[in-house]
């Protein structure tokens, strides 16, 4: 079951939007992964995510740490994990500047 709890980390994070301008992310990892107390089955889970780093990478990438807490509706912490993201120029040709 924590698999599956895993799977939901990059569509719930991708609906905030960590910084303005680019348009595309690239999910580079997940680190520091616990899972901290267990799901019920059928259970919902909210997710809440802090800023832990940006800096800027070569190309125009930045790259951008974020920290993500997740929870039950009953406010019980299921799983905690840093995602790496890579934010990239808007456009492809930017890339070989």
């Amino acid at each position: 079951m924590s698999t599956l709890v895993l799977a939901l980390l990059t569509p719930l994070t991708s609906q905030v939007e960590l910084v303005d301008g680019p348009d595309q992310a690239i999910n580079h990892r997940v680190d520091r992964v616990r899972f901290l107390s267990r799901l019920p089955l059928g259970g919902l889970v909210r997710t809440s995510v802090e800023l832990l780093s940006a800096r800027q990478r070569p190309h125009g990438f930045l790259e951008v740490v974020i920290g993500v807490t997740m929870e039950d509706t009953g406010g019980a912490v299921v799983c905690t994990a840093e995602q790496t993201l890579y934010a990239g120029p808007q456009d492809a040709a930017e890339v070989g500047a």
